[in-house]
């Protein structure tokens, strides 16, 4: 992968012709996503990061082992 660093906390990753947008966020920070999607950086009692979604009821929201398992199921 190659890492192009476009700015303050903010980078791309390409990954196998892929662009991944990278950003650096800390607890209690956020992004917004199509102006209607709220993604928040919250921190666990135990101190690992967890992501708080916002999201309108027809977004379909899924964790990435999820989809993953089932294409796993599906081959």
């Amino acid at each position: 992968y190659c890492v192009e660093d476009v700015g303050k906390d903010l980078s791309f990753i390409g990954v196998k012709g892929e662009r991944l947008l990278v950003i650096g966020r800390r607890p209690g920070q956020y992004i917004v996503i199509d102006d209607r999607i709220k993604v928040v950086v919250k921190k666990s009692p135990r101190g690992a990061l967890r992501l708080g979604i916002d999201a309108p009821r027809n977004v379909k929201v899924v964790r990435g082992e999820l989809i993953q398992d089932h294409n796993s199921l599906v081959k």
